[in-house]
């Protein structure tokens, strides 16, 4: 049998599935080591323990100047946005589509 028509059975199906992602998590933790090593203040790749700091310092401490917690309130603020942009492209989409059928 050819090995592009083989199946692989179920612990090898989860193992592929699963490579992908342990691969690009351990390539970014590898990368972020090497640039905290150099710049412990780098920005670009942080490590684990300071993006859990930054989760919960967003979305579940209340920010002092507004007293509200930032995660929620921004996410709100985009869902918002998004149904309104929606709601004006199908308004839109509901007018051309009017418009085109009566002519």
């Amino acid at each position: 049998m050819r090995l592009i028509n083989r199946h692989p059975d179920r612990p090898s199906r989860l193992l592929l599935v699963i490579l992908p992602f342990a691969l690009v998590l351990f390539a970014y933790f590898m990368g972020s080591a090497e640039r905290l090593a150099d710049n412990p203040n780098d920005k670009l790749l942080p490590s684990a323990v300071q993006m859990t700091d930054a989760v919960k310092r967003l979305a579940f401490v209340a920010d002092t100047r507004t007293g509200e917690y930032l995660l929620w309130q921004d996410s709100a603020s985009s869902l918002r946005r998004l149904a309104i942009g929606l709601g004006i492209s199908a308004l839109a989409g509901l007018c051309l589509g009017m418009a085109a059928g009566t002519l």
